[in-house]
């Protein structure tokens, strides 16, 4: 699934663009019944180690 079209028509906006940092775009969306659960905290912070800069 890819979030171009709505981010295209406006309905989803970039939020504090000063804080961008060059890379891929990259965004972990989960229900938030699913936040708190061990395998999604692993996933984030591996998604966080990787594609820190």
């Amino acid at each position: 699934m890819t979030l171009d079209p709505a981010l295209q028509e406006g309905s989803l906006v970039p939020m504090l663009p000063e804080w961008q940092v060059p890379g891929p775009n990259i965004v972990a969306l989960y229900q938030p019944t699913r936040r708190e659960t061990a395998k999604v905290k692993v996933f984030v912070a591996f998604l966080q180690e990787i594609f820190t800069v």
